[in-house]
């Protein structure tokens, strides 16, 4: 039987409605009179995803008591009585397993039942173990820059690619933009728990997202993972308020993981903000639970590693196998004109995937390239991406608070600024896409020479892709940002406090492996005391040497005021002094009619 197994599936989750049963015996009564002391029970607890005095699921179906989101107690015992009655026995397995074995309840008084679509799930499934999947983020899309984590179900007997994965979602319908936003960042969408092939969820990610992939083996021994596979059926058809920012996919997966290790809820200590790494972290701190990793590059990963490995003749012969597939290739040897014809047919299903290459033409060049390639008795010459030397997990912290102290316009101040995630374009980027950042709800109070304490600036969002174009991939820079800010006014020589929105898209190209430059059109709204627009221009350079980083930018804009006409220029060096812990410096210019405003603050930054 071939499973395409959705969780919202086909689990005949069929709740019966069966006529009026006889009584409990004494017995079993006795049973639910012993069973009073087992509603806090840590497995129990995690078995309802209870946390804060509530379950995280809010599907009526996911529980048998009126109150049983609210009680856990009143919900096990209704779960009791109804197992005794021979009722719900194939939709709660797991809590079935679990009672049983807590009070000694023999088969006698609640007979294992024949479940035909839950056998058919243990049969398919197959797990004896679970591996946690982390997908990174990839270039010029905002959505990806937090990553995203699913489990895979991992059998003995069938190769990784055959197993099954969970994965936890949203449905958001056609919604987008703002409103998309909104209902996303307060719980206007149900999440849902799904289960597809292994080989699915890699072509999506690996292949279609371009995203690379690890793979956290877990060290289950076949019992928890028997256990945690019925929990998962249990799943089937419930949903939860989904939020972006606290109950999202890896808070879900994470809390699902936990049945299989009940003593500690984890979800507790987890950030208000859920980080799909920081729950890699917090996963991987827990004694015993975590086994290896394993990296599984993405096709555009293999690409540039492929042609990075190529001459400058192969490169170009590559590049002309776009045109032409039957391009002469004769003057290499057999070993380097396979090398070439391997990039150039990977390089052409990338730009197939990303609608470059109609449908006629990549199965026209396709089958030139592969014959061509298969005419050559060699093995494959292309090296394997290396492995990052620095895994997600490892990564700095999501979190951070930076102390400084500066001057601005002749005048000292102290400033404590907050950032509750995630990563900027100054932080280390081992373990993160270089130059890129997103940043949101980042926060700074500002104390001035006169003892005045002022919130300075709320950023809502910061997001920034400077990603490098080359003769393969030409990635969009954009940069996007919007909050409550300082906008220098030059008419009257003070700043001003404004919400603050601006929008800047362009292109990047790398100088060096390390040094990026960037130009990209700006437009921007300021609404306060003056409320103006503007169009201008961003350009600068950004330097990444690993342990030092550095930026450099200038903004000049014109207003719909034109009194408001100004250039900012920036500078900013970030220098990694140990773990999670960074040496900052910012210099900021504003410069416009005939007024300016300088400004220059150093100190401390803490990820944590």
């Amino acid at each position: 039987m071939k499973f395409l197994l959705s969780l919202s599936f086909a689990f005949a989750f069929a709740f019966r409605v069966q006529a009026a049963s006889a009584p409990l015996t004494e017995r079993q009564n006795a049973f639910i009179e012993q069973a009073q002391s087992l509603g806090n029970h840590p497995q129990w607890l995690r078995l309802l995803h209870f946390h804060k005095n509530e379950s995280t699921i809010d599907t009526r179906g996911f529980f048998i008591a009126p109150d049983g989101k609210t009680n856990p107690q009143s919900e096990l015992t209704a779960d009791l009585t109804a197992f005794f009655k021979g009722e719900h026995l194939c939709d709660f397995p797991a809590r079935r397993k679990f009672l049983t074995k807590e009070l000694g309840i023999g088969a006698d008084m609640i007979k294992t039942p024949e479940c035909a679509d839950y056998s058919a799930l243990k049969k398919a499934v197959n797990a004896d173990n679970f591996t946690l999947i982390y997908t990174t983020a990839f270039m010029g899309n905002p959505a990806s820059f937090f990553g995203h984590t699913l489990m895979r179900m991992d059998s003995r007997e069938n190769p990784a690619l055959l197993a099954h994965a969970l994965n936890y979602g949203a449905i958001t319908g056609q919604d987008a933009g703002l409103f998309y936003a909104i209902k996303g960042v307060f719980g206007g969408y149900p999440g849902i728990f799904s289960v597809y092939p292994y080989y699915d969820t890699v072509n999506l990610y690996n292949n279609m997202e371009n995203r690379d992939i690890w793979e956290y083996q877990l060290n289950l021994t076949p019992e928890q993972a028997d256990f945690l596979i019925d929990h998962i059926w249990e799943l089937g058809r419930q949903s939860a308020d989904y939020y972006f920012f606290s109950e999202n996919c890896s808070y879900m997966i994470l809390e699902t993981l936990n049945v299989a290790y009940p003593e500690n809820d984890w979800t507790r200590d987890l950030p208000p903000f859920t980080i799909p790494a920081d729950t890699v972290r917090l996963l991987l701190k827990q004694k015993g639970v975590f086994k290896k990793a394993v990296y599984r590059p993405s096709r555009q990963t293999k690409i540039k590693a492929a042609y990075a490995s190529l001459s400058a003749p192969e490169r170009k012969a590559v590049l002309q196998l776009k045109t032409d597939p039957a391009a002469d290739l004769s003057s290499l040897s057999d070993v380097r004109r396979a090398a070439v014809y391997e990039t150039a047919y990977e390089y052409l299903q990338y730009r197939y995937i990303e609608g470059k290459v109609p449908l006629s033409a990549l199965r026209e060049q396709s089958v030139a390239l592969l014959k061509a390639r298969n005419a050559l008795p060699v093995e494959s010459p292309l090296p394997k991406p290396a492995e990052p030397a620095v895994r997600p997990d490892k990564a700095h912290d999501s979190s951070a608070f930076t102390v400084s102290v500066g001057r601005n316009s002749g005048k000292n101040f102290a400033e404590l600024e907050l950032k509750p995630a995630l990563h900027t374009v100054l932080d280390d980027s081992a373990g993160y896409l270089p130059f890129s950042g997103i940043d949101y709800f980042k926060a700074a109070l500002r104390l001035d020479e006169n003892g005045k304490l002022s919130l300075h600036k709320f950023d809502f969002l910061n997001l920034e892709s400077y990603a490098p174009r080359d003769a393969l991939f030409q990635p969009k820079s954009f940069r996007l940002s919007a909050g409550q800010n300082r906008f220098f006014y030059a008419p009257k020589n003070k700043e001003l406090s404004v919400f603050d929105a601006s929008a800047d898209f362009g292109a990047a190209t790398l100088l060096t492996e390390h040094i990026n430059v960037f130009a990209q059109g700006s437009i921007t709204f300021k609404a306060g005391d003056k409320t103006v627009g503007g169009l201008g221009a961003h350009f600068g350079i950004l330097a990444d040497f690993g342990k030092l980083r550095a930026k450099a930018d200038a903004t000049p804009m014109a207003f719909t005021r034109s009194d408001a006409n100004m250039v900012s220029y920036r500078a900013a060096l970030s220098v990694s002094v140990a773990q999670n812990l960074d040496w900052v410096s910012e210099f900021a210019f504003d410069d416009g009619h005939g007024a300016n405003r300088r400004e220059f603050k150093s100190g401390l930054q803490k990820h944590f």
